[in-house]
């Protein structure tokens, strides 16, 4: 192996062997903990991790692998803590393929390991994404530029959507805290005159929330989670107002209105990451949307990318 290069370590599972996830464990030379990350597999009973460059500094790293139950428990291992295996870093040693192989063998018993988040299934604990979606919800009030005009309830949606760009960090390997904006775009509305004053549509609407996203399940390509939040802002919806003709540039149109809810919000969610690379995900979710005091129940579907570092 090459002094101060990163190491792939491949182990094979035995088909009977019954576990929740495999951990590499490493510890550079001179230190007294092992990190953890997961092992992510790779086919036919196997699976990989990486020590990273930063653990090869020194003529050695040590490190073993781990088979966990759904409790973190050990079933299985090569190699332990107190026994670990040992990679020797010579001057004079040949230029190798960065691999080491192992089979995961025989029974170990519970013992505790400092595992750090940023190694164990996310070593980039920051995470940006930018997705585009629609919506439509149940909504009441009255319109924004026919205030003087009711809606005693009805779905409706934004007719073209909005943009949620979001900034998030990796509370731990399965946790992410996040602010997430909802930028939405009205369309299809109609203003009037009237008195020779000019009443134009509002435009758009802002929202932000403050969410924490939870993968149910942290390997593999296909990540499921869960998230909730709380946030500020407005949500609106379009509405035609077909009693009423005299809007529009000539004052002929049937008029069309927004109605706005907030500015109080909250939210759950679902959806998905699809890993396209190292540090690009395909990110897919749909939320639903309560405002108050101006009440709505309203239902979002996004997709975007994100991108971790």
């Amino acid at each position: 192996m090459k002094q101060g290069s990163s190491i792939i370590v491949t182990v094979t599972v035995e088909e009977s062997l019954k576990f929740s996830k495999l951990v590499l464990a490493y510890r550079e030379q001179g230190t007294s903990d092992f990190l953890g990350r997961e092992m992510e597999p790779v086919g036919d009973g196997a699976y990989r991790a990486e020590i990273p460059a930063s653990a090869t500094a020194g003529s050695s790293v040590a490190y073993y692998m781990e088979a966990q139950d759904d409790d973190g428990n050990p079933v299985a291992s090569r190699g332990t803590d107190a026994r670990p295996l040992v990679i020797a870093f010579a001057s004079t040693a040949k230029a190798s393929t960065g691999h080491a192989d192992a089979t995961v063998e025989r029974k170990a018993p519970p013992r505790k390991r400092k595992e750090e988040d940023e190694e164990e299934g996310h070593a980039s604990k920051m995470f940006v994404s930018l997705l585009v979606g629609s919506g439509f919800g149940y909504v009441s009030g009255n319109g924004e530029v026919n205030a003087d005009t009711p809606v005693s309830g009805t779905f409706s949606g934004a007719l073209l959507g909005h943009v949620a760009p979001e900034v998030g960090y990796w509370w731990k390997s399965d946790v992410m805290l996040s602010l997430q904006g909802r930028f939405q775009l009205i369309t299809g509305t109609t203003g009037y005159s009237q008195d020779g004053k000019q009443h134009d549509p509002v435009p758009a609407a802002l929202a932000v929330f403050a969410k924490a996203t939870w993968l149910t399940w942290t390997t593999g390509s296909l990540r499921p989670f869960l998230s909730g939040g709380v946030g500020g802002g407005q949500i609106r919806h379009v509405v035609t107002f077909g009693n009423l003709t005299d809007c529009g540039s000539n004052g002929m149109q049937t008029c069309k209105d927004s109605v706005v809810a907030g500015p109080l919000l909250a939210e759950v969610g679902a959806g998905f990451f699809y890993k396209l690379g190292d540090s690009v995900d395909l990110v897919l979710s749909s939320n639903a949307q309560a405002a108050a005091p101006k009440f709505t129940l309203n239902f979002d579907v996004n997709a975007g990318v994100g991108f971790a570092f």
